[in-house]
This record gives structure tokens, sequence and C-alpha cells, in this order.
């Protein structure tokens, strides 16, 4: 079964929330529906705990666990470890690690056995995951990403990776995870998988803009629907279930029949390649349905917080499409993002890569203060340096023209 559901109004539930076997962690503060949504359907089953990591509610990114054990960042104050140690059941390890890639939820994925991890995690990282999770670890990227925690997702039954993912990629990661895997997408075309799903194995949790298709990719190479025939539940009504079910049988009548037949894992791969080469590889799928941005008049040249301090890139965007060869700097800031590299994937989710580039000029902060009209412009980014501060403020002049924005300088 795959439960729909939002937080707040973000489908990105997967920054919310960490769900496995034996726990599921819920990010603190915010939606008390998004909270329940998972106390009823779990409930009966484990521990929901309501928490933050660091006061921060991001804590399916800053987390990593599986029925084994849970690893947070050491940004996470003793307060909070020792709730969630009282909250979790008593052969589960908790374990607070040191470590440089403090979103751990972005560079690791994992299940109850095995773990994809960043090629630049530190060694004693890795020893502490092996320890704290029982996991075996292997340094791989996702389609040439090294966020492998951000663009997969996978349990002890089946997984979906990055679409771009090549066929012979995927071959190599199955037979590194022993799971079935599939190339696919999440929230009606984004393929930043994590973000927007949670799953165990035996229920999955996605955001609302997941299509019926991604919902009927998720059920089937996650063998959802083996463990529960109740079919698809959302946070809508009844009716909105009914035409999600009905949209389902009318696209895939020619192979609805064979969803509820027990498969063992090569007819499962076989099915699920099937489904990705029909609906989720497609260009006009990707490209068109989904929503990609095709043409550089259409990104938008300023995307930043409407107030408080957040992280920001600037970014030069390039048309290799429709208007080959114009370029224009854009400024991203983005208030939830842990490090710079979030930023950038979130532009990267919203773009179509075969027609616009990003080449990432630098990062720093922004304060953004409506109070007093005022924006200060300063710091810098660990993975892509400072940004030329002066050009930042010159393009947010043109969206704030009646502003104060100043550089403070680096720090």
């Amino acid at each position: 079964m795959a439960v729909r559901t939002q937080f707040e109004s973000s489908n990105d539930i997967g920054v919310f929330a960490r769900l496995t076997n034996a726990y599921c962690l819920v990010g603190i503060g915010g939606s008390e529906n998004f909270y329940s949504t998972f106390e009823s359907e779990l409930s009966d089953h484990m521990p929901v705990i309501h928490s933050s990591i660091g006061d921060c509610r991001i804590v399916g990114r800053l987390t990593v666990g599986n029925r084994h054990g849970l690893l947070v960042p050491s940004s996470t104050t003793d307060k909070e470890l020792q709730h969630i140690r009282n909250s979790l059941p008593d052969n589960v390890r908790l374990k607070r690690c040191e470590e440089r890639l403090s979103a751990l939820g972005n560079v690791i994925a994992c299940n109850d056995y095995v773990a994809l991890i960043h090629p630049d995690l530190d060694k004693e990282t890795e020893q502490i995951l092996t320890d704290t999770l029982n996991v075996e670890c292997f340094r791989q990227t996702i389609a040439d990403r090294v966020l492998v925690g951000s663009y997969s997702v996978f349990s002890n039954q089946g997984g979906i990776v990055h679409p771009k993912t090549s066929i012979q990629e995927q071959e190599e990661l199955s037979s590194l995870l022993q799971v079935p895997l599939v190339a696919g997408t999440i929230n009606r075309g984004s393929d930043v998988i994590a973000a927007g799903l949670l799953v165990n194995d035996w229920i999955g949790f996605c955001g609302l803009e997941t299509t019926a298709h991604e919902i009927s990719v998720i059920e089937s190479v996650f063998k959802l629907g083996q463990h529960n025939t109740t079919g698809i539940t959302t946070n809508k009504t009844i009716k909105d279930s009914l035409v999600d079910a009905l949209t389902v049988s009318a696209m895939s009548a020619s192979t609805s029949r064979h969803l509820s037949l027990r498969r063992n894992s090569t007819e499962l791969l076989q099915h699920a390649k099937r489904l990705q080469e029909k609906y989720i590889l497609h260009p006009f799928w990707i490209n068109t349905s989904m929503g990609k941005i095709e043409n550089i008049s259409h990104v938008a040249d300023i995307d930043i917080v409407e107030a408080g301090c957040c992280k920001y890139l600037l970014i030069e965007v390039r048309d290799r499409g429709t208007t080959y060869g114009q370029s224009k700097l854009v400024v991203r800031g983005d208030a939830s993002s842990v490090d710079h590299a979030d930023v950038l994937q979130k532009i990267q989710s919203e773009i179509d890569e075969n027609s616009l580039t990003l080449d990432c000029k630098g990062g720093g902060r922004l304060q953004v203060d409506p109070g007093t009209r005022s924006i200060s412009v300063y710091g810098y980014s660990p993975e892509f340096g400072q940004a030329d501060h002066v050009k930042t403020v010159e393009i947010l002049k043109k969206k704030y023209p009646q502003w104060t924005i100043k550089i403070l300088g680096t720090i």
C-alpha cells in the first residue's frame, strides 16, 4: 500500500521523516495531519517518534537508519538524543556521528543489510555505520551523482533509483543490493527520489503530487501490494482514491491482472522495467508531463526565502536547446537546505538537462529582513567557494529595487 501525504504544503515528505522496519522518526512542528498520517498507519506496529535534530525538523535528510540502528549527526542535542533513545525499541542502537557531510540522509542509502555511501564519506563514519546499522557498505554513485541518499530509495524488497540510471548500472546496483531495482521518479517527475518517498517492507508514503503511474511502479517494485490488498490510500477523499484506482486500471490494462499475482525477483524486475520503458523513460513523459523547464526564459532570475537566513548559490544557466548558447546568472536560496549541494540539487530537479545546463559560480548566505526591507549578502560555500557577491547584489536589485542590499563580507 502507498499512502499519499504532505508536510504543510510540501510534497518532499522524505525530508521531514525517516521510516524503517522498526521505527518511524517524524520532524517536530508544522502539520499535525502529517504526524497523524504515520500514527494511523504505523502505531500498531512500531513507535512513531516526534522529534527534531539539532533543532531542525528536516530529520529525514539529517539521519539514516534501519531496523538495527539509527545514526544522527553531531548537531543533535543531548535532549533530542535522550528523547529518541527513550522512544526507540530496546534492540535498536543509537549513535551520534561526527561527519563533515552532516546531512547523512543525503549521502547514505540503506536497507537492513547493505548501504550505498558517498565516495568521500569519512572512513570512521563508514565503520560507525557498519557497527551501528549492521550493514555492508559500498562507495557508489547513482547516475554519476554522489548524493546516493537523495537519488535512491530501497528496502529489503526492491528499490527505485534516479531516472537516468542506465540499465547496466541498475543491474550492477541490483547485484550489490540483492534486490530488484528500477529507474523512476516521484511527485510527478521529480528525480530526487528520497525527498518524496518513504518505504519499508510493507508500506510506503509519498507526496500528494505522485502520479498513478509512479504509484503503480512503487507498489510493484517494493512488493507493497503483496502485503496489503486494500489499494492506494490518500489524505484526500475516498472519491480521489477511486479516481486514481480507475486511472491505474485504464492506463495499465494489459498488466493489471499480473500486478495482483505474487512474483519472484526476476519476474518483478522484468515487469518493473517494462513499466519504466513504457511510462517513466518516454521523453514526452519526462519533459512535458513532468513539467521540466526546457527554455532559459522560463528560469526565474531569483528564488530565495521571503524572510530569514538561507544558503544561496549563484548559478549560470546555459541554454543548449531552443535558444542555443544563451546564458544568464540566477540566484537560488533555500532555508530548508542543509548544505549548498542541496540548493543545487533542487534547481537540477526542476530543469530538463537535455535543454539546459547549470554551472555553479559559488555560494554564500542571504539574510532577508522584510521588516527593514533589507538583504545582507555574505559568507561562502564550502563545496563551491565564494560567489561574486557584487553580481549577486545586481541580480537581487532587479526584484528588490527599493530595498537596501549590502555585502557584509566573508565569514
